[in-house]
């Protein structure tokens, strides 16, 4: 796990709204995959207490030239067609993007882990 990775496991181990939380090992079989043009596998998935699954892409702010938006619109598409039981994000050490499901670490921290 690289840092922002490891923060964001600190956040899921302490939070009493994550059931569980498990690190996705890409290409590994049996890992959930989000198809699109790409096969993409996103770094974290965590069940909140209220069942809803989190897909969680974790990035570095210093990555955001790496066209994250490529695999943020994929993840947010099977987000709309889950009716709340899925819900996918991307999110930034600091800076976010200004798309749908990006947030910030603290964001992510305050909002979706309160």
């Amino acid at each position: 796990m690289d840092g922002i990775e490891f923060k964001m496991a600190g956040l899921l181990s302490n939070s009493s709204r994550i059931r569980w939380w498990h690190r996705v090992v890409e290409r590994r079989e049996g890992e959930l995959c989000i198809n699109g043009f790409i096969n993409h596998y996103p770094d974290l998935l965590a069940q909140m207490a209220n069942g809803v699954v989190l897909g969680i892409e974790a990035k570095d702010s210093r990555l955001i030239g790496e066209d994250p938006e490529a695999k943020l619109r994929p993840g947010t598409r099977r987000t709309d067609m889950a009716e709340h039981e899925f819900r996918y994000m991307t999110v930034f050490e600091s800076q976010k993007l200004d798309m749908a499901n990006s947030l910030a670490l603290t964001e992510f921290g305050s909002g979706v882990l309160g």
